[in-house]
């Protein structure tokens, strides 16, 4: 006879205890589990490589060109996808099968970022961008060290942010310059706090302020900027690298020149912008730049 409805079949004591023997058998699976799923991935990996599939990935990824006029077109998120199968494999490839990939990949990250035209960067979001960059660096590391897979990273993040400020369309140009300061943010963030790039990654001094600063200068990023043209938001946002320069010393009278310039006969909210940035700077300044300004100054004809 069935016991009544209110009885349990079992204790709750045993009730827990088969509940807990359950977890732990579920455990013993998962983790054999792993352990199958590892030996799987590395037989498939090896037959894989033996029909020449990999031969076929560093083929492609040779012959691809970024240009539209080709068959083969080939931008950074399409990369990534690419690469995205091939991130677990340090462990099981060897170093020369693991070179000839990360080559062919390094490679053909360098035309895509070189070749960025007023399209791609039309169409390319920030996020894919930093997720096809992080990507990469991970595939780098395959082959390379941190460091030398870190310095190829921050080179490709400053050819980008490059590409970004030559852009026409503003909000590009904007993000540009948002990558300037975040560049400068992690240095001084470094600078100010040494414990904590030990905590979050042993590389992430390698973008010095020196180096950052030399980079903005040589490549003339701000002549991209302050020019006849100059949107009022995009004087007031450089105003954060033009203060980095000043306190590094890197702050020339032809960058002080090429701010000046930017506002003379503009409209007045342009004008309002670069005279805040001048107050902003005057503290850095060297006396004989405080006197250009002032002789600038004393050209305005008066009302």
């Amino acid at each position: 006879r069935r016991p009544p409805r209110s009885t349990p079949l079992y204790s709750s004591a045993a009730s827990d205890v088969y509940k807990r023997q359950t977890v732990q058998i579920l455990q013993n699976k998962l983790e054999e589990g792993e352990e199958m799923i590892y030996g799987q991935f590395m037989n498939f990996f090896n037959y894989f490589c033996q029909i020449g599939g990999l031969r076929a990935v560093n083929n492609f990824l040779a012959l691809s060109s970024p240009k539209p006029t080709t068959a083969l077109r080939l931008g950074l998120p399409q990369l990534a996808l690419i690469l995205e199968p091939f991130k677990g494999i340090k462990k099981i490839v060897n170093k020369k099968v693991a070179a000839e990939l990360v080559e062919a990949a390094k490679a053909s990250s360098l035309r895509i970022i070189q070749s960025f035209d007023e399209k791609d960067i039309k169409e390319i979001s920030k996020d894919k961008l930093k997720n096809s960059l992080g990507l990469l660096k991970y595939i780098l590391r395959l082959s390379y060290s941190d460091e030398e897979a870190e310095r190829i990273a921050i080179t490709h993040e400053m050819h980008m942010s490059i590409k970004f400020i030559q852009s026409p369309i503003l909000e590009k140009r904007l993000n540009g310059i948002g990558d300037i300061k975040w560049m400068i943010d992690r240095i001084e963030k470094n600078t100010k706090f040494p414990m904590r790039k030990e905590i979050l990654s042993p590389m992430t001094d390698l973008l010095s302020s020196d180096l950052l600063a030399n980079w903005i200068i040589d490549e003339k990023i701000l002549t991209f900027i302050l020019n006849e043209n100059a949107h009022p938001e995009l004087i007031k946002r450089t105003a954060y690298t033009l203060n980095f320069l000043a306190k590094k010393g890197k702050l020339t009278s032809d960058i002080l020149e090429l701010l000046w310039a930017s506002q003379l006969e503009r409209h007045e909210d342009i004008i309002i912008v670069v005279y805040e940035t001048i107050i902003g700077l005057i503290e850095f300044l060297t006396v004989s730049q405080i006197n250009c300004i002032f002789s600038q100054i004393e050209k305005i004809p008066l009302e």
